[in-house]
């Protein structure tokens, strides 16, 4: 048998421990900026709540003038206290205004 050479444990203890340290703190930077971003979305539902609101109200208040049945169906996306409901044996169109306030919209039409 030959002579066998004993690497040194010292220098690779040392390796292991940079590679762990430098792991650390890539997940520092990432936790941070994680963090960074959940407080942006916080802040960012918190407008969003208050633009829907708005949004509701005025949304409403066009129904009232216009009759809830002239409203662009594309302006209920963003609403959420409309409720359209479509009743096929009917050929009904209803809009609930959150618990309450159920008016007929429109027909079904064949296009």
């Amino acid at each position: 048998m030959g002579n066998v050479v004993e690497f040194p444990t010292e220098a690779r203890g040392e390796v292991m421990f940079n590679n762990l340290k430098t792991q650390v703190e890539n997940l520092e930077e990432r936790y941070q900026v994680l963090d960074a971003m959940h407080a942006e979305m916080n802040s960012l539902e918190h407008e969003l709540k208050t633009l829907e609101k708005d949004y509701d109200v005025a949304l409403r208040a066009y129904g009232q003038v216009v009759g809830d049945n002239n409203i662009e169906v594309g302006f209920f996306e963003y609403s959420t206290l409309s409720i359209l409901e479509v009743d096929a044996d009917k050929d009904e169109i209803t809009i609930r205004w959150g618990n309450s306030d159920t008016h007929v919209i429109g027909e079904l039409s064949e296009d």
